[in-house]
């Protein structure tokens, strides 16, 4: 069963109100919300309505094709030619993924976003070397935790970064305990280039 009725009555409209709002009739709002499956129009009809993704319309999966206009591209690089000058490295690649689906999982701007493969060891086990990276390359500073792409000198790098914004302070921290943690004030400007906001795991 779609999801319809519950968001039409958490807004406190009317089968009426509801399709006065988006140009369809009471009777068709009530045969909307006593279907099991949508046209992929209707379903995206009513997400942008409600601001919601397709998926929170439906309550499951869609099969329908997405339409090309839906799609976005985002741009694959190569860690090594990130430099800290460089602010336009090569683009080796693109993945193209319904705007929907990528909503799924980030707000943030398919145009901010960056798949990266990273070769570094530092946050092993937590993200390997030859593991795919979703970097926000918007986020360049370190206001929350979470992993981060950062530059060390020329060096760019995988580090976990906690703050404590009560001490003003915080810590650049490895999972691969080969290597050190290190403690900075906030004040101190570190140079990041994103933020990881999801990786691709290897299974074996």
């Amino acid at each position: 069963m779609n999801n319809i009725k519950k968001l039409r009555q958490k807004k406190r409209l009317s089968a009426r109100e509801l399709g006065l709002a988006i140009g369809k009739s009471q009777s068709t709002i009530s045969k909307w919300e006593k279907k099991e499956h949508l046209k992929y129009d209707d379903l995206k009809r009513l997400a942008n309505y409600f601001k919601v993704s397709i998926r929170s319309i439906s309550g499951e999966a869609i099969p329908t094709p997405f339409p090309q206009s839906d799609m976005v591209a985002i741009d694959i690089i190569n860690a090594q030619d990130i430099k800290a000058n460089n602010n336009n490295p090569n683009i080796i690649g693109r993945q193209m993924m319904p705007l929907t689906l990528l909503q799924e999982f980030t707000q943030s701007s398919p145009q901010d976003i960056k798949i990266i493969r990273i070769n570094s060891d530092t946050m092993t086990p937590t993200i390997r070397p030859n593991e795919m990276i979703w970097v926000n390359t918007a986020i360049k500073t370190a206001h929350t935790d979470g992993i981060y792409l950062l530059f060390f000198g020329d060096n760019l790098v995988l580090k976990r970064i906690q703050v404590n914004p009560i001490e003003n302070s915080g810590l650049i921290i490895s999972d691969n305990p080969q290597y050190e943690n290190l403690p900075f004030n906030l004040n101190q400007n570190l140079h990041i280039y994103g933020k990881v906001i999801y990786h691709i795991q290897k299974l074996s």
